[in-house]
């Protein structure tokens, strides 16, 4: 046994997730595993938080005389158990560790193998241990996430629909059903996870880049005026004039040119319509990324669906704003110039991995697999989107974009392993893509890195709603005016 590591929690609740994500990411940091972190994250929230809901059922179940192991009892006191807590967590939670219940995570590695296991001081119930096994054959039934999705299966909480997540998601990460185990006896109840750290992640990336050259070579290049455009902003010596000569040659260029200097990002006092004022607005290198963004979103267009493009896109242009407000309000200059294309950009992974679904595309690479001996389950993921930050920055790499939008694609959701020079460009993308989900309420605040925030001065959620909401006002007024 090498490494171990141990931390226990009275209450498994938002502030010990926050701890627990910190702890975890410089551990996987320290194995060269980060690419398991988003993963494990969940994982261990939804094993964490189900450990200290049995701890909580025994502590609501004596408050009121009930006795767990008679029927009658369990079922009468479960119908007010979850709304009883749910109400009163801050006084559960006291109780748990006045009365000396626990949650421990460990993890260690021996063997070539990563070991986590979540332990709870209380032993399950016949019934409790029925409900996990039936749940976890359960997931047999179901290929990926997205079946489970599609078969309707009730996610309300205390449906079981997370222990099945669980075992899905090991599988989507290419391990059997004997990577998660759980024993309970008396005063103890665990689950153990089972991670190789040797073999699946460089398998993935070997076959990422084969499928990159085997597929991806007969995108059309881009246009030839756009290179020779790209040459003379490359230039010390070029001015305005040899800009706007080659620019007036592509009538949809220019329009794009003048959508985006006149978009909710720039928030002119006045509407811009020439060329030359444009370029003038965005400068040399302004001119040039928007450029490159122009020629990816069109050579887009020309090979995938047109629908799932502009979905993407309209996603990716609200980030930007967010991005490009957030380097301004924590005076982030040395991205100001970067940070639009970098959100531009930064989800191309998966207008690719849509391209991956089409059926002769399908079969081509059902067959590449079989060849090459590489499992089917690593297709598989790659169909459903798994990873499609390292596709898309696969294919930066290829079309030689620079450095700093290669990083921004691949590490938009882990900034914090990003090399050094890049963490704030990855941490204001991170933000950025965030505060998208946030304002449909689908991402809560308990579930940003804490250590992000707290980076720029974030210590709680009533900063961040103030912020988010400063900045979401803005945005729709320049939409409304933009559309106006």
């Amino acid at each position: 046994m090498q490494n171990l590591k141990s931390f226990q929690f009275a209450y498994f609740g938002p502030e010990q997730v926050q701890i627990m994500e910190s702890f975890l990411q410089d551990y996987l940091l320290e194995l060269g595993k980060t690419s398991l972190f988003l993963s494990l994250t969940q994982i261990i929230d939804e094993i964490g938080y189900n450990a200290t809901r049995a701890n909580l059922k025994r502590i609501f179940f004596q408050l009121r005389n009930l006795d767990l192991e008679s029927q009658n009892d369990y079922q009468k006191g479960m119908e007010d158990f979850p709304k009883t807590v749910h109400e009163n967590q801050q006084q559960y939670a006291q109780l748990a560790e006045q009365m000396g219940f626990f949650v421990r995570i460990e993890m260690y590695q021996q063997d070539d193998f990563l070991f986590i296991t979540i332990t709870n001081n209380c032993e399950l119930l016949p019934v409790e241990k029925s409900r996990i096994s039936e749940k976890f054959e359960k997931a047999n039934e179901y290929e990926n996430i997205h079946d489970l999705m599609l078969k309707n299966i009730d996610s309300t909480e205390g449906s079981g629909f997370g222990l099945i997540l669980i075992r899905l998601m090991l599988k989507k990460l290419g391990m059997g059903s004997d990577s998660i185990k759980f024993h309970s006896e008396p005063g103890k109840t665990y689950f153990k996870l089972r991670l190789p750290l040797l073999g699946p992640d460089d398998e993935e990336k070997n076959f990422i880049a084969d499928i990159i050259t085997e597929e991806i070579d007969h995108i059309p290049q881009i246009p030839e005026h756009i290179l020779q455009l790209e040459t003379i902003l490359e230039n010390a010596s070029s001015d305005f004039k040899d800009i706007c000569h080659i620019i007036e040659k592509d009538p949809a260029l220019i329009s794009d040119l003048l959508r985006t200097v006149n978009s909710a990002s720039y928030s002119l006092p006045k509407k811009i319509a020439n060329i030359t004022d444009a370029i003038k607005i965005l400068g040399f290198k302004g001119i040039k990324n928007m450029i490159l963004g122009y020629s990816i979103k069109h050579l887009l267009l020309e090979h995938f669906s047109a629908q799932h493009v502009m979905e993407i896109m309209n996603h990716s242009q609200e980030v930007a704003f967010y991005g490009f407000t957030l380097a301004r309000h924590f005076h982030l200059k040395k991205w100001l110039d970067d940070i639009y294309l970098a959100a531009i950009l930064h989800d191309i992974g998966k207008i690719m991995v849509k391209g991956l679904q089409e059926p002769q595309v399908r079969e081509k690479l059902r067959k590449f697999c079989l060849k090459r001996g590489i499992r089917l389950e690593i297709l598989e993921n790659l169909q459903h989107g798994y990873k499609h930050f390292i596709i898309g920055a696969k294919i930066a790499e290829k079309w030689n974009f620079p450095p700093q939008f290669v990083q921004a694609i691949r590490y938009h959701h882990t900034p914090f392993t990003a090399p050094a020079e890049y963490t704030e460009l990855t941490t204001l993308i991170y933000l950025a893509n965030i505060m998208y989900y946030y304002k449909r309420d689908e991402y809560p605040y308990e579930h940003i890195n804490y250590k992000i925030l707290q980076k720029l001065g974030i210590y709680d959620e009533q900063a961040w709603y103030k912020l988010t909401q400063e900045i979401f006002f803005h945005y729709d007024k320049n939409l409304q005016l933009e559309n106006a």
